[in-house]
């Protein structure tokens, strides 16, 4: 495992050769100086479930309650453990491991990178950067 961990909602729908490489994550590591072929041996990147939950009306379905708690139990909790770092993409990852309890001494909270965001990412760049580089920092990183 990587020693910084990211955690986002749910697969894509198509496999993709690089994680969230349709999203903006990679825009917001590089306004940390992490460039998109770093970010992959500085982070293991996972998800809430482990399987597409399907296309809603506005997007992707929010995983099943009960599908990302499985998952969770079976692989992410001891992921999120062992990480010098966590970096929680948007608020469905967020709420779902504040219900089981996750807890981690270096974690943060940003907004989801979905490119629907991009108009709340741009003006929260500072924001997200400090919060990132605060994870990386604390983790030891940089």
């Amino acid at each position: 495992m990587n020693e910084y961990l990211i955690i986002g909602q749910a697969p894509p729908a198509v496999k993709q050769q690089v994680p969230y490489d349709t999203t903006m994550l990679y825009d917001m590591l590089a306004w940390c100086g992490i460039s998109q072929m770093d970010a992959q041996s500085i982070f293991e990147f996972e998800a809430m479930t482990d399987e597409f939950p399907g296309f809603g009306q506005s997007g992707h379905k929010a995983p099943d309650k009960k599908r990302m708690r499985q998952y969770y139990d079976a692989c992410l909790y001891f992921k999120g453990v062992q990480a010098k770092g966590v970096i929680v993409l948007g608020n469905v990852a967020k709420e779902a491991l504040t219900e089981f309890g996750f807890q981690h001494d270096n974690i943060c909270y940003i907004i989801h990178p979905s490119k629907r965001n991009y108009t709340r990412i741009i003006a929260e760049k500072e924001k997200i950067t400090t919060a990132i580089n605060s994870v990386l920092q604390k983790g030891g990183f940089k």
